[in-house]
């Protein structure tokens, strides 16, 4: 799974948990809400203020004159009850009690005289009552019904009472008394029910009552609602969340944009490679010189990826050549190394050298571009005159040939890859190509495809091809190779060859190798004669006469002819059979 795959995984579960915590807290919000309302509705108990002591009494205010029986002082000297004194800051009772309305006397008859007022020592017995009561307030007031004298509510009741007296006390004129002294108790009454009612209600921030929102939207004030009562642990849990999110959200579209950069720099490079690819694959006819000719190539990551590269020419004399190789390494490098190779390799094809000639030759130029990598190449020319199909190959396969004959390859003393600073291009093969045969140029990756039984091998795809017929073609064999394998590691490339025209005259299987003086007396000319089972006289023979022109000219040809008499030998010094043959093919190509 890619980093931007694991990074929106983790991205969606963080969000998942989010919405939990968010619907967990959707869930507490009216249980919270609904606490705090019975919490604000249920009454606060408030432990009462102490009494105030009460102060000296004033003096006793100036009597007014009124009929018989109610006067300011008794027989004995003393205030009577209207002129009670008043005492500032003495605690209100709430409610007042309601004084005794008095019935005045029916016309006529004269009001009956005022019992004369008991001494009870300093002040009257109704007095001390009623202030008594004043000060210690009527039950209706509860505990803590006692009022201060600096609250200006408790002055108001207190005029409002005097007044009552006073107007209770005027027995010349009772209607207008018991009237004034009703409506002063009733507001008195009123004054006193409303403060009662401030009392046990809490208010302002200091009893812990909230501030009434006025204003605001349903959903301002919904969030704040949800605000208030989430618990702590909760809102850590979210500010991280959204922390979290923040990032992963930033970190997701950094890693989102440098993504659109990379797809859009890939295409572009795939453009540009696929121009490369396009150089050193080109376009290739149907039919070169007399051979049908199917090329195709498969790469294994993306269009115009690896080094492999082929190409087809037809030569001055007549002659069809073809080149594959495969330079190791990917990428625009590998390409620059493959476009060199090609076109060193093309160059000396033209100029009329024989296959390994051109091995030789090109691979002590090409040695010294390739940077450390290496190149397998294979060469096949094909002669339209004897039907003859002649390859050199410097580390790769050896072609596949099917049909009346199947050859198979003489593998002892191959040559190496070009760019590993060694002698390559020491080994060529001439087959004869009858009418019918089918010849398959395969890189490597064809042959190490993975099956279910392993590698695909060399053997099972020569059977691929033999399946597919004299009409097979290079893009049908490389779907045939893909479908039957489970995993292919590397770039696959072919070129398929089938002649137009059979061979006319006898021809027989040829094979040569060129030697040293250090290959000569390691034994390698032997091995190679062993291989071509050569009898053992002539092997010893053979490998004497290589020894000796080695010495002589710096190197021996061996030449092994395959006919009806059995293997025949031939040696020849080097610098003569690679002149011979280059002169010969040039001066073909001059008559013509």
């Amino acid at each position: 799974m890619s980093a931007q795959t694991r990074l929106k995984s983790l991205v969606t579960a963080l969000l998942l948990l989010a919405l939990l915590a968010l619907s967990c807290a959707a869930r507490l919000t009216p249980v919270a809400v609904a606490e705090r309302d019975e919490t604000l509705k249920a009454p606060s108990v408030s432990k009462p203020d102490k009494p105030d002591k009460p102060d000296k009494p004033d003096k006793p205010d100036k009597p007014d004159k009124g009929p018989p029986g109610n006067g300011t002082e008794n027989g004995n000297g003393q205030q009577g009850l209207d002129a009670r004194p008043e005492s500032v800051g003495v605690t209100v009772p709430q409610p007042v009690a309601a004084p005794v309305q008095s019935t005045p006397a029916p016309a006529g008859q004269a009001p009956a005289p005022a019992a004369p007022a008991q001494p009870t020592g300093d002040r009257p017995a109704r007095a001390r009552k009623q202030t008594r009561t004043i000060r210690m307030g009527t039950p209706s007031s509860g505990a803590g019904g006692e009022r201060s004298a600096s609250d200006p509510r408790s002055g108001a009741v207190a005029g409002a009472q005097r007044s009552a007296r006073a107007g209770a006390g005027d027995a010349a004129r009772p209607d207008r008394g018991t009237r004034r002294a009703q409506g002063l108790l009733a507001g008195a009454e009123k004054e006193a029910a409303k403060g009662s009612e401030r009392r046990k209600r809490p208010s302002g921030p200091a009893s812990g009552e909230p501030k009434e929102d006025t204003g605001g939207s349903p959903v301002v004030r919904t969030v704040k609602d949800i605000v208030e009562v989430v618990p702590g642990p909760i809102k850590l849990l979210l500010a991280a969340l959204a922390a979290a999110s923040a990032l992963l959200g930033g970190g997701y579209l950094l890693a989102t944009g440098r993504a659109r950069r990379l797809v859009r720099q890939r295409a572009e490079l795939l453009q540009e490679v696929g121009l490369l690819q396009t150089a050193l694959l080109p376009p290739v006819p149907a039919t070169v010189g007399a051979v049908r000719t199917s090329v195709a190539y498969r790469p294994s990551d993306g269009p115009g990826a690896g080094g492999d590269f082929y190409d087809a020419m037809t030569l001055s004399d007549g002659r069809a050549a073809f080149i594959l190789g495969d330079v190791s390494g990917h990428g625009r490098q590998a390409l620059a190394q493959t476009a060199f190779a090609r076109f060193t390799l093309r160059a000396y094809l033209e100029a009329g050298l024989e296959p390994r000639t051109v091995l030789q030759v090109a691979g002590r130029v090409i040695d010294q571009h390739l940077d450390g990598h290496f190149a397998t190449v294979v060469i096949a020319v094909h002669d339209p005159k004897d039907g003859s199909l002649t390859y050199a190959c410097a580390g790769h396969p050896a072609p596949i040939v099917v049909g009346p004959t199947r050859p198979e390859p003489i593998l002892a003393a191959s040559s190496p890859p070009i760019g590993l600073e060694l002698r390559t291009g020491v080994r060529q093969t001439t087959l004869p190509l009858p009418p019918g045969s089918v010849v398959c140029l395969y890189t490597d990756g064809l042959a190490e495809a993975r099956t279910e039984k392993g590698i695909l091998g060399r053997p099972r795809l020569a059977d691929i091809v033999a399946e597919q017929g004299r009409g097979a073609t290079a893009s049908g064999l490389l779907k045939a190779v893909a479908s039957e394998a489970r995993l292919v590691t590397d770039d696959m490339a072919t070129v398929l060859l089938s002649p137009t025209a059979g061979v006319t005259s006898g021809g027989f299987r040829s094979e040569q190798l060129e030697v040293d003086l250090e290959e000569a007396e390691s034994g390698l000319a032997e091995r190679f004669l062993e291989a071509c089972e050569v009898r053992t006289a002539r092997l010893r023979e053979a490998a004497s006469e290589a020894r000796s022109l080695a010495r002589s000219h710096g190197g021996a040809v061996i030449h092994v002819g395959f006919g009806t008499r059995g293997a025949q030998v031939e040696v020849l010094p080097r610098n003569v059979a690679s002149i011979e043959a280059a002169s010969q093919h040039s001066a073909a190509a001059a008559l013509r």
